[in-house]
């Protein structure tokens, strides 16, 4: 499966199982160092939480359950959306072929976006490790918020989103029999949205920095 990464064109030329499993574990994959960096986040709240919700640590290995189910249910409708995006997108610009091979050509294509969200845990794990006791829900909003660590995650997830890009109009292009720049462009549109939100989502936790200074 490696050879996506390196020779991406030979690899969908000479794929012929269609089915969903390995993009489907793909994004399974993609989801547990989510829930991880959430289970740390959780677990620090907890020590702030009033006397009374005390009892939800007991739950605490439900709760990572269902960040887990939910942030792999959240995967699966973003692939499904992404595909479908590409799909009707290079379907208007001249691409052949059915739904469901765009949306598997979405999901090995992910596979440098696994790297980035595992790169990205570690650098989180590190970073915690090292941030010492966290005294006050204020301390942990600054952990959360810190532009350094945020402005290094745009970069990492920038580039990830990049290579899965050129991966995504190769198999396009050879799985549509369309003309590479237009799959390059059907490919570009969702991702330069998708990045437009992440900027947008970042940004919009600087809203939290006046909670970080109470």
């Amino acid at each position: 499966m490696l050879e996506v990464l390196t020779n991406p064109r030979g690899f969908f030329e000479k794929l012929e199982d269609f089915s969903l499993k390995i993009p489907v574990f793909l994004v399974l994959l993609m989801t547990i160092p989510s829930a991880v960096m959430q289970w740390k986040i959780f677990d620090v709240m907890l020590r702030f939480l009033p006397a009374q919700v005390i009892p939800l640590k007991s739950l605490a290995p439900i709760f990572g359950l269902i960040w887990i189910v939910s942030s792999f249910l959240t995967g699966l409708v973003i692939l499904l959306i992404t595909a479908g995006i590409i799909h009707l997108i290079s379907t208007f610009l001249g691409g052949e072929g059915g739904y469901g091979k765009s949306v598997v050509v979405i999901g090995y294509g992910l596979v440098p976006m696994v790297f980035v969200s595992y790169i990205q845990a570690i650098l989180f794990l590190y970073r915690f490790s090292q941030a010492g006791e966290f005294t006050s829900i204020q301390d942990l909003i600054a952990f959360i918020i810190n532009r350094e660590s945020l402005l290094s995650s745009v970069i990492i997830s920038a580039a990830g989103l990049a290579w899965s890009v050129s991966i995504w109009s190769i198999g396009i292009s050879v799985v549509r029999n369309l003309e590479f720049k237009k799959a390059l462009l059907s490919c570009l549109i969702p991702a330069v949205i998708y990045l437009g939100y992440t900027l947008y989502g970042i940004y919009s936790l600087g809203n939290l920095e006046g909670f970080a200074k109470l």
